[in-house]
């Protein structure tokens, strides 16, 4: 950094307020689910987040600020984790460890620590990942507790079906209900947004009644959206019959 600094370099730098006795950055290697490398910045008014910029890219304009949570009370984490899909954060007074989504911003759990562990440090992660699970330790002042992440992206399909992001949601199902669930609510956005055809298309691909699909095209009278809906409804289930075979 110093030597950047004496370069004199076009360096773009973002400042944020902080009143804290220490600061943590963490950094999260790229996925197979995400090619990117994130980073996260313990701060004063927040959790600073985003992609490492690349190389023909030094700046920090996708990064976003994730306020800590309304519950947290007044003083900032002691600690933080990056995780896949969660910011992990450690509060001191109450002793707590608060998980917040990093897609949607929201607290998804809230963990108190026992007081008999005594004042708490930090956290620190282990991230080989073992059959979908790997380990947080956190260390007190007397203690080491190891706490086991699993299944960390069971619910991220949801997240991504309500941005509509629809291939991404199915990427991260896990079950066959799921998967419906994310079809039917492509169609029905296609349908709101008079995208006929298209509805047609991804309707035939879900387990949603025939005969109510069918009489919803007729009583609309988009009979070109039908003729496509019954012809890929018999794709499917000619693909289904094979598979049976």
């Amino acid at each position: 950094l110093e030597e950047v600094l004496r370069s004199g370099a076009d360096v773009q730098f973002k400042e944020l307020p902080a009143e804290l006795e220490t600061s943590e950055l963490r950094v999260r290697e790229a996925t197979a689910s995400d090619p990117l490398t994130k980073f996260a910045w313990l701060t004063g008014v927040g959790v600073l987040y985003g992609d490492v910029p690349q190389e023909d890219d030094a700046s920090l304009g996708s990064a976003k600020l994730l306020s800590y949570p309304a519950t947290a009370g007044s003083k900032p984490p002691v600690s933080m984790l990056l995780t896949e899909f969660h910011l992990l954060l450690l509060y001191a007074s109450p002793a707590r460890l608060v998980s917040v989504s990093t897609l949607s911003g929201e607290v998804v759990s809230e963990e108190v620590i026992p007081a008999a562990w005594g004042p708490v440090r930090g956290m620190s992660a282990d991230n080989a990942v073992q059959h979908g699970m790997y380990s947080v330790w956190l260390y007190t002042e007397t203690s080491l507790a190891e706490i086991v992440v699993n299944n960390e992206d069971r619910y991220v399909w949801r997240l991504y079906m309500e941005r509509k992001l629809w291939d991404t949601a199915l990427e991260f199902t896990h079950h066959g209900h799921e998967k419906d669930i994310i079809l039917r609510a492509r169609a029905d956005h296609h349908w709101k947004q008079e995208q006929f055809t298209l509805a047609a298309s991804v309707y035939a691909s879900t387990k949603a009644s025939f005969e109510g699909i069918v009489l919803k095209f007729l009583n609309s009278g988009h009979m070109d959206a039908l003729r496509v809906f019954l012809q890929e409804k018999l794709k499917v289930l000619g693909k289904e019959q094979k598979t049976k075979e």
